[in-house]
């Protein structure tokens, strides 16, 4: 790391900031591969919580910070230039980041889809208590209608972002994620709405990959129903 920001090479991004209440340990830089996590760096936190890595990133990718062998704790898009992050322990999940335009838009996707799952957090968990024993059965029915309509709505958004967002190496990326459940052809108008140059992305590849084999061996499986709007 610390020869290629020597170097002084147009792919180096510096990631640093603070993690307030983390306890000493080791802090890792992750990215992924394949499934799997791979570390790329490692560091002993002090009891400030201060960190600063030093990386190398070719084109716009994510990467992750997670404590010892446990799941990632923090994404962030990495990217050629300086990365800051300031969170804190108990509650990571509104950590700032402040990146380049990937994480910006990576930002406005995940408020929207954070909204979509406290909805269908709510929706499922009144399918529960009508499924109770002194629960109203009448209702279920009702509660899965209401659960369906949002899976139907997130699919929907996630398909018009990918769409409006389609030079953006998020659009692939949050498609292959949310839009997974099977096959359907209008992922094929998504895979060809992306610029030459997100299409020959990592994740452009992955995603296109993906609707490939969807498409020729997700038998009988279907995506939610959804439109593309321009």
């Amino acid at each position: 790391a610390a020869l290629a920001a020597g170097c002084g090479s147009d792919s180096t991004f510096q990631v640093k900031g603070t993690i307030a209440g983390a306890k000493n340990g080791t802090l890792y830089l992750q990215k992924e591969e394949e499934g799997h996590y791979l570390n790329v760096d490692s560091l002993e936190m002090g009891k400030n919580g201060k960190f600063e890595f030093t990386g190398d990133a070719t084109e716009p990718q994510m990467y992750y910070l997670a404590f010892g062998k446990a799941a990632p704790v923090l994404s962030f898009f990495a990217e050629s230039g300086t990365i800051t992050i300031d969170a804190r322990i108990d509650s990571l999940q509104k950590a700032k980041v402040k990146a380049g335009r990937e994480q910006e838009l990576y930002d406005e996707f995940l408020s929207y889809i954070r909204d979509f799952s406290g909805k269908k957090d709510k929706v499922y968990l009144d399918i529960l208590r009508s499924s109770a024993v002194d629960g109203d059965k009448d209702s279920i029915e009702v509660y899965r209608s209401m659960y369906q309509s949002l899976e139907r709505r997130q699919a929907q958004f996630v398909a018009n972002f990918v769409l409006t967002h389609s030079d953006s190496r998020v659009a692939p990326l949050m498609a292959h994620t949310f839009l997974n459940q099977g096959y359907s052809p209008l992922l094929d108008s998504l895979v060809k709405s992306m610029s030459p140059e997100v299409a020959d992305s990592k994740y452009g590849r992955e995603f296109a990959g993906f609707v490939s084999a969807a498409k020729n061996t997700l038998v009988g499986m279907s995506a939610p129903d959804f439109e593309l709007k321009k």
